[in-house]
């Protein structure tokens, strides 16, 4: 008896165990509503918002992000950076195939079908083509052979070489090892020359590798179905992607406030944001703002008056603390929110933030040592509601702050004016720590508005370009992160926002408060 209980119990916990490791539902359609309407899904075109989550369930590049912003294997399953930056060697997964396509009626087969070096030096070079007029070609200029390939002196980019059928090298000009943060992006893809010179309708059909491919797309919406040949499930156990369908529907005029209830994810404007936020919405869905690569942050133009430059550390300081005494919460917009403070997610710029904000001076008086101030900013809806809301908050009968708004055209000549710009406004598109520093804190720049200049954070930077020994490029970002500690000409405001109502029947949410991760759906399942 005593056997027969003990072989009881052990099949009731093999059987609860066998739930809990099948608790992921396979299976289902997503149904998504945005705001805007796709026009273009060649991604060496994608531009909008809608565009680019679209393209990049349809393509893969070689290198990606993963969830702390850091390079990990894709399409490529390995690579070396030699000769200090300069040269790239990719191995390649050899179990990946485009999607089913066909040429002249006939249906191309499997074999045909498997992604080898070849296809990928011809994206590359397709991407580059100055006849194809690529926004995102730039993301090869610093290879060797681009400007004779763009200029028409050459057949092909001679800087990136085919080894064998799964070894794929680029040559740079110069050593410049952040270079493969340009691979993530999704200009950057692998697609068949074969469908992309064979089909009229490439742009709203195109032919990919993904956890997606495209069903249809029609006016009101674009329908994906599951790849059942993903390459990942040749490389792990899990099978992806969980869902069957995704089906993504776009704005119409004659939509209702009680559409959403349609959808598993509704993205909403500004007015539908402020309805939601206002009244009850059904108790199966909440109402969430997710965060943008994108960031508003104050900076000083060093090359300003006195109070400004790199000699007063201490007014500076002083300005920051009485800054970030606001609560931009009173800022009423989708399109802004505080920044996710979770250290997995997030960015290089927010540890700065944060490690400047233990050297802040408390209980200090602006007003007791600068009686003017001079801010401007772009005049974008998000902007003129975040430096509206500053001058409100430090404008004194001592303190003066003189607000002005431009065009971006203007803006961006006024900023170098150090007597008209003391203190602006940036926005800025994060996409790596090295890209934010080199752009904004390199005395060389020519994104570097606040003319910030410290040879040593030049040094490291430089360092930078050179080196491809993770720990080395580490401990680098720490000298750094601890120089821009105590100097630092940020201040650091916003995160870039959108709102969106979720269905509870999604897992997977905390995905979107990434930005990594953000709507990689081949990550979500429905319960």
């Amino acid at each position: 008896m005593k056997y027969y209980k003990t072989l009881l119990i052990t099949i009731l916990i093999l059987f609860i165990f066998s739930l809990s490791i099948q608790a992921v539902n396979y299976g289902g359609e997503l149904k998504l509503k945005f705001q805007q309407l796709p026009i273009e899904l060649n991604p060496i075109y994608a531009a909008n918002e809608t565009e680019q989550i679209i393209t990049r369930q349809i393509f893969d590049s070689l290198v990606e992000l993963n969830e702390k912003g850091e390079l990990t294997a894709h399409l490529a399953e390995s690579w070396e950076i030699e000769e200090e930056g300069r040269l790239f060697t990719f191995k390649l997964r050899e179990e990946v195939y485009f999607h089913p396509y066909q040429i002249a009626g006939e249906p191309v087969p499997l074999s045909a079908r498997r992604v080898k070096a070849e296809d990928w030096k011809w994206s590359f070079e397709y991407l580059t083509s100055p006849e194809n007029k690529s926004p995102y070609a730039q993301l090869f200029s610093k290879v060797k052979g681009y400007d004779d390939y763009r200029q028409g002196e050459s057949g092909e980019i001679t800087g990136i070489r085919v080894l064998d059928n799964y070894q794929l090298q680029i040559e740079l000009t110069d050593s410049y090892a952040p270079f493969i943060y340009n691979l993530t992006k999704t200009a950057a893809a692998v697609m068949p020359k074969n469908a992309v010179l064979n089909k009229d309708n490439f742009s709203i059909i195109p032919i990919g590798t993904g956890a997606f491919k495209i069903n249809d797309f029609t006016k009101a919406q674009v329908n994906l179905v599951k790849n059942n040949n993903y390459w990942k499930n040749n490389y792990q156990d899990e099978v992806l992607p969980y869902l069957e369908q995704v089906q993504i529907n776009f704005s119409t005029k004659s939509e209702e406030k009680g559409d959403y209830q349609q959808y598993d994810i509704y993205q909403l404007n500004a007015e539908s944001y402020r309805y939601f936020r206002d009244n009850e919405i059904h108790d199966d869905y909440q109402l969430k703002k997710i965060p943008q690569d994108i960031y508003y942050f104050l900076t000083y133009n060093y090359s300003g008056s006195k109070q400004f430059n790199s000699n007063s550390p201490g007014i500076r300081s002083n300005i920051r603390s009485n800054l970030n005494k606001i609560d931009f919460k009173e800022v009423d917009s989708p399109n802004l929110m505080l920044p996710i403070s979770n250290n997995d997610q997030e960015s290089y710029l927010q540890r700065i933030y944060k490690l400047t904000q233990e050297n802040e001076v408390e209980n200090y008086k602006l007003e007791d040592n600068i009686k003017e101030i001079n801010l401007i900013s772009s005049d974008s809806k998000n902007s003129t509601l975040i430096t509206e809301l500053i001058r409100s908050k430090l404008q004194t009968d001592e303190l003066t702050v003189n607000l002005k708004k431009y065009n971006w055209a203007e803006y961006l000549n006024l900023i170098n004016d150090s007597f008209k710009a003391e203190l602006f406004l940036m926005t800025y598109k994060y996409h790596n720590k090295f890209d934010f520093l080199a752009d904004n804190f390199y005395s060389e720049s020519e994104l570097n508005y606040s003319s910030y200049n410290n040879q040593r954070v030049d040094n490291l930077i430089d360092y930078l370009k050179l080196v491809n020994s993770l720990e080395s490029r580490r401990q680098a970002y720490q000298i750094i992160e601890d120089i821009l500690a105590n100097d630092n000409p940020f201040v650091f405001v916003l995160q870039g926002a959108e709102a969106r109502i979720f269905s509870n029947r999604v897992a997977g949410q905390d995905l979107f408060t990434n930005i990594y991760l953000k709507d990689n759906y081949e990550l979500i399942y429905l319960k």
